[in-house]
């Protein structure tokens, strides 16, 4: 245990830089010794919360404070004002049944029902119980200082089930609701909630100031449904004054912790710098307020610099992450461009490519390959599309950069609606077609044809890696993705789920000696990252096929050393010919894994057929090399007794079965293995001649 522990931290150092280890040190010390405690102390609320965070010459009274506010504070980006103007875009778009819908959802959440990571719903009663996972019965300690409450506990398995509703992403439900169908008491739901949810967790205390990130988004949600709801009823001076006062609170706790989120190296410091910009901006009046927009938009800034790279790739490795990123930064563009602020144009360039980035990943059904972590997370719910669509965000991001649409009319142009408001709406179209990625630091590559198209991971991890998943292959073929990523499942789920998903033996990739392709650390660490180099990325000369070639070293550690080289030809519309190549010494188990979609099969001497709705396809694995040898080629349908292999998971906490094919061997290397990806009917022959 004690040479594990080294050898982590070696390499800990090494990959991350003594810097950051002596800081993420500093940090946990401050926790365990209780100066963090002292930094962000637990206090009940102030009877007028807010009175105690404004300037002196500004007045405390609700009734006085209000005007004042609304006619000298800044700005956001949507209000009452628009209401006139938006409602009768969101009815067109929306359309009757939507309606129905989105007030069916706003009605469930009055009462105490609330949809947990885009997938199920959970019941917390009315008035909620703020600290419960409705799904296990498990309660988080309501009564202590966030930093005593770990993440996943012998209390808690997984504190995510308690932070999800508080959150707030239901807020932005409620705020559609109400400027479309124009019911009043979805503003009192809100108003209710929102001080409910304060009389059970005062600042500091208990598991939901326990994240910045989460802080954050709560406030993100908190300022667009008072903005929207602020003509209602509802919104009385001193509930309105009383909700910016815990805006505040919560503004001020997110400013003591920010190097954590930084040390991260994720999408919580960018989320974390649009709550202190936003927090900054509305509540300037507040004596913190012009330090907390100054630290928002410097971290806004600076993280994009650090963790978007020039090729619009995200440094998490992650395409729903890639997207939390991404409207974050959107939400922050808007808020800026309504107060007539400006970002840097550094930090405005990377955006715009993570947004072309974000383009080039998604199929034209709005689906994304489900790499790396994916938590659930949508931090702007302001459509009716499906939470694994892509469209909204990608179709926003390409707006805000170029005037431009993407696409016609369809239930996406709610999100344009609401964050650059009716003119985007009739902007004209853009109709080129998405173009190939090439994205060397974020390691992924596609290969683009009229009817299916292949992502590649291939890259230097010269971050932090997220999953162990180089030259995972996915395929996507008339809107279905044939061959898939399993996604997360759950980050602290009892075995055989415990992040079982993010290792090398369940991606589409090769699997050595059973082993990772890196070794795995404490939570979401890697360590000995490995080295990956692009060989070929090239169109043939006819113009109908195209190759990608790249390998990796991450098995170079072993004693004998393996290197696997993987090249992916594309020929004609849908036909994928993939080459594994392992070279190196000694006997080694070799494992090519293929996790393919949940469709009517049958099992096929080298592999298997899938009814797919546009025709039958098959997936076939054949030992090249060496010749005498024997490869065993198997398929299944996900079940428990396979677990983790033959599973999916579309979103956090939800598992879907898919199919597997596993082909085995056990041979002095090198060793060649090939997969045909084709129609049925497309023989070996008509693709290696």
């Amino acid at each position: 245990m004690i040479i594990k522990a080294a050898r982590f931290l070696f390499h800990a150092t090494k990959e991350n830089g003594p810097a950051w280890v002596a800081k993420r040190a500093a940090i946990e010390a401050e926790r365990k010794s209780g100066v963090i405690t002292l930094r962000c102390p637990r206090r009940p609320w102030r009877e007028n919360e807010l009175a105690g965070q404004l300037n002196p010459e500004v007045p405390q009274d609700p009734e006085k404070f209000l005007p004042r506010w609304r006619a000298n504070g800044a700005r956001f980006f949507i209000g009452p004002k628009d209401r006139e103007k938006y409602a009768p875009h969101l009815q067109k778009i929306l359309g009757k049944k939507g309606i129905e819908a989105l007030a069916a959802k706003a009605n469930a959440i009055a009462q105490g029902r609330f949809e947990y990571f885009s997938s199920r719903t959970g019941s917390l009663g009315m008035p909620p119980d703020w600290h419960l996972d409705p799904f296990t019965g498990e309660k988080s300690p309501r009564d202590v200082h966030w930093s005593k409450i770990p993440i996943s506990s012998a209390l808690v398995r997984d504190l995510k089930y308690v932070w999800e509703p508080s959150r707030f992403a239901w807020a932005y439900t409620l705020a559609r609701a109400y400027w479309a169908t124009g019911d009043a008491r979805h503003a009192e739901t809100f108003f209710s909630l929102v001080l409910d949810w304060g009389e059970a967790n005062p600042p500091n205390t208990g598991a939901n100031w326990g994240c910045g990130q989460e802080i954050s988004l709560r406030l993100m949600a908190w300022a667009f449904a008072l903005h929207v709801m602020q003509d209602a009823p509802a919104a009385a001076p001193a509930r309105v004054c009383r909700v910016l006062g815990m805006m505040a609170a919560q503004a001020e706790r997110v400013s003591q912790t920010t190097l954590f989120a930084h040390l991260q190296k994720n999408n919580h410091a960018v989320s974390e710098g649009v709550g202190l910009y936003l927090a900054g901006t509305l509540l300037s009046c507040c004596a913190k307020g012009p330090a907390w927009k100054a630290m928002g938009k410097r971290i806004l800034e600076e993280e994009a610099l650090l963790l978007i790279n020039p090729d619009g790739s995200f440094n998490q490795k992650s395409m729903n992450y890639h997207r939390v990123m991404l409207e974050d930064y959107l939400y922050a563009l808007a808020l800026a461009r309504a107060n007539g602020d400006l970002f840097a144009p550094s930090m405005l360039e990377r955006v715009k490519a993570a947004a072309g980035f974000l383009r080039g990943m998604m199929d034209a059904s709005g689906g994304a390959p489900n790499l790396g972590g994916n938590d659930g997370a949508l931090v702007l719910p302001l459509s009716q599309c499906a939470y694994p669509d892509y469209r909204p965000a990608c179709y926003s991001g390409h707006y805000a950069f170029h005037g431009t649409r993407l696409a016609t009319k369809g239930p996406w142009d709610e999100h344009l609606l609401w964050l650059f408001g009716p003119k985007a709406l009739t902007a004209k179209r853009e109709r080129s077609p998405a173009g190939e990625i090439s994205a060397p630091r974020g390691g992924c590559h596609t290969l683009r044809g009229a009817r299916a198209w292949a992502m590649i991971r291939c890259g230097t991890f010269e971050d932090r890696p997220s999953h162990a998943d180089s030259l995972h292959l996915d395929i996507w073929r008339d809107g279905v993705n044939i061959a898939m990523d399993p996604g997360s499942y759950s980050y602290y789920a009892p075995p055989p789920w415990n992040n079982a998903l993010a290792g090398t033996a369940v991606h589409n990739t090769v699997c050595v000696d059973g082993l990772d392709q890196m070794e795995r650390g404490p939570r979401f660490m890697w360590t000995r990252w490995l080295k990956a180099r692009v060989h070929e990325n090239s169109g043939g000369a006819d113009g109908k096929a195209r190759v990608f070639s790249g390998g990796h070293n991450g098995y170079a550690r072993l004693p004998e050393p393996v290197f696997h080289n993987r090249s992916v030809v594309m020929a004609g519309e849908d036909v994928f010919f993939i080459v594994d190549d392992l070279v190196g010494r000694g006997s080694h188990t070799l494992t090519v894994h293929w996790l393919l979609a949940d469709l009517p099969w049958r099992e096929l001497p080298e592999g298997v057929e899938l009814e797919t709705p546009t025709g039958l396809y098959a997936v076939r694995a054949r030992l090249l090399l060496p010749s005498f040898g024997t490869l065993s080629v198997r398929a299944f349908r996900g079940a428990e007794s396979t677990a983790p292999f033959g599973w999916s998971s579309p979103r956090y906490g939800e598992r879907e079965p898919g199919i597997a094919l596993v082909a085995t061997l056990r041979e002095e290397l090198p060793c060649r293995v090939a997969t045909l990806f084709a129609p049925a009917g497309v023989a070996w022959e008509m693709v290696t001649a």
